[in-house]
């Protein structure tokens, strides 16, 4: 799977915005993405452990409704949230030619973030 980090970026944003506990729907639009892009990208960061998911409810929803950020999800959004950092990560990261992870990601921005501050 690729990551789109700006699309992840503006996911995690999202998610820090949406009400606490309640799911989140892929389905809402969210600038020029698509719903399976959308999906993609938010499979990405529940396997990096940015997000947060709910088990199955009574209701019939499916479990692992994803409903927020996890800790690590709200630190690597901290971080991603200056934008001349983000910038210096994604470049130089994108400019590797290596395939690139949220792992990789968020272990740059925990490096050069506590020098940004």
């Amino acid at each position: 799977m690729s990551v789109d980090l700006d699309l992840c970026r503006e996911l995690l944003r999202a998610l820090d915005a949406h009400p606490d506990e309640q799911p989140f729907d892929p389905a809402s639009p969210l600038g020029d993405s698509s719903e399976p892009a959308r999906r993609e990208q938010l499979a990405a960061l529940l396997a990096a452990g940015l997000v947060r998911t709910v088990a199955a409810a009574d209701d019939g929803e499916p479990a692992g409704r994803i409903v927020g950020l996890s800790h690590s999800g709200r630190e690597f959004l901290r971080l991603a949230r200056n934008d001349t950092l983000w910038r210096r990560v994604h470049n130089e990261l994108a400019s590797g030619g290596a395939p690139v992870t949220l792992e990789m990601v968020r272990a740059r921005l925990l490096e050069w973030g506590q020098f940004s501050f």
